[in-house]
């Protein structure tokens, strides 16, 4: 009992400094929750991870009407994976690129490869227009602020290369052709390589490109996989090494 309340006093002596900083710890009501677009959109997200998903799509499009374009993808995502209807999942895409989302360009690239559509043109398309959107944010923001450590920007590009990598694997085209064959999206690769190459190793539970012993331990399919990813990354890295290469065009 006294180990007890020795940890409720000091709990509680931590809350009074955490108060005294600004900091509180509480969990909010539910009427912030819905006031707040962020805490609505962190819900929405909660709420989605545990399959609710109806509830989700509420909270979604409440964080949107409180200013969280990221909710036009995030919903998109729902009907696309959870709903398997690419049509209405596209249509949540567009709409946040109306809104101003330039992220749902990424996420309306991927769906054009998703089963029976594979547009190439159409996912083409999408991701130069969402890489043209980054390049403009670069250019204005800086590179650190869309291309660093707490920006989501460069997960959006791993999951570009593995979706043209995943796509190799069953179809006879050159898909990788999207990502080697276009200018501005091998730059924007090779510039963010410091935090995409850290996500990518991480998936597989490798530590580092030169980690050998731990490349080997994969299964064959996973290894292979994760090289054709490295080799892609590779050559983006190298493309931007020559510096005739550097400047967007």
């Amino acid at each position: 009992m006294d180990f007890l309340k020795d940890l409720e006093q000091k709990l509680n002596e931590i809350e009074s400094q955490l108060a005294e900083m600004g900091i509180n710890i509480e969990e909010p009501d539910e009427d912030t929750i819905w006031n707040d677009a962020e805490l609505c959109f962190e819900h929405a997200d909660t709420l989605h991870r545990h399959d609710e998903l109806d509830e989700a799509e509420k909270y979604f499009k409440r964080s949107i009407k409180l200013g969280k374009l990221d909710a036009y993808h995030e919903i998109g995502e729902i009907y696309r994976y959870d709903h398997d209807d690419i049509e209405e999942a596209i249509s949540w895409y567009n709409k946040g690129i109306d809104a101003g989302d330039f992220k749902s360009y990424y996420y309306l690239g991927s769906a054009y490869l998703s089963g029976d559509m594979l547009e190439w043109d159409e996912c083409s398309k999408a991701w130069n227009l969402f890489t043209s959107e980054v390049i403009g944010r670069i250019e204005s923001e800086g590179q650190e602020t869309l291309l660093g450590e707490d920006s989501d920007v460069p997960e959006l590009y791993y999951m570009m290369i593995r979706d043209v990598v995943d796509m190799s694997w069953y179809y006879d085209e050159d898909t990788q052709e999207i990502i080697t064959g276009n200018h501005n999206i091998k730059v924007v690769i090779g510039m963010c390589h410091k935090y995409l190459m850290p996500r990518v190793l991480r998936r597989y539970g490798v530590s580092g490109s030169d980690d050998i012993l731990g490349i080997m331990q994969l299964d064959e399919d996973r290894r292979e996989e994760l090289i054709t990813i490295l080799n892609l990354c590779k050559n983006c890295i190298e493309y931007i090494i020559d510096e005739d290469n550097q400047h967007f065009i």
